[in-house]
């Protein structure tokens, strides 16, 4: 059975296979993504040690960018698929054509994400503005600019997205590169897209993004 539900942030196609209680149901979250190429600039920021940062971005060419639109889509489908299961509240008690069923199942559903880069911006539902940095020379560590996603769980962003205004996520290049806690940021943000903090988050109400909110110290958990 294929149903499709909708909601004022993203696509879902859930397919329950209720009379099979050997398989269990897969949930496709659909993400409509505009990417923003965006010119060369300066981007500053402050760290999560108060410090001003800054990177310089370079301008796109067709082949970058269309290597990025095409990476991005990888990485983060890949990231994030079957990585999570849902599990219902209560059990099902109905099977086919709506009959009853002897033995009451409660299905792990298995969580399956798909971003579309190939939207226009009218039709996303986040625009990721999107920044080209250097390679890095050999021998060099990638350089990262500050990422982030707005999250449409924020009530303040799914407001301003029912508005009709713009939800806004910032990435660059060198965020489909591992860093060194072997966590890919492209996939971190897309993890804030669809509700999720960070691990310790809690624990670090004044610096979310402080080394320990990924995870413990000299053990950290990835977001992915």
């Amino acid at each position: 059975m294929i149903t499709n539900l909708n909601d004022d942030w993203m696509d879902s196609t859930l397919w329950l296979e209720e009379w099979s209680t050997s398989r269990p149901a897969l949930m496709t979250i659909k993400i409509r993504v505009f990417l923003q190429k965006e010119a060369s600039q300066t981007l500053t920021w402050t760290d999560s040690n108060n410090q001003i940062q800054t990177t310089q971005t370079i301008n796109w060419d067709a082949a970058s960018w269309g290597a990025w639109r095409r990476d991005l889509t990888r990485v983060v489908n890949a990231g994030w698929s079957d990585k999570i299961w849902l599990e219902p509240m209560s059990q099902w008690v109905t099977g086919r054509n709506g009959s009853l069923i002897n033995n009451p199942v409660a299905p792990s559903i298995r969580l399956r994400l798909r971003i579309d880069c190939d939207v226009p911006r009218k039709a996303a539902h986040v625009i990721v503005r999107s920044y080209r940095l250097p390679a890095p020379a050999p021998g060099q560590t990638a350089a990262f600019a500050r990422s982030s996603m707005q999250a449409p769980f924020n009530e303040r962003a799914r407001r301003c997205s029912l508005q009709g205004n713009d939800t806004f996520g910032y990435l660059d290049t060198n965020d489909l590169l591992a860093k060194a806690t072997g966590q890919i940021p492209a996939i971190h943000e897309f993890g804030h897209y669809i509700g999720l903090s960070h691990v310790n988050a809690a624990n670090t109400p004044t610096n979310t993004n402080a080394p320990f909110a990924y995870g413990k110290l000299g053990s950290y958990t990835n977001l992915h």
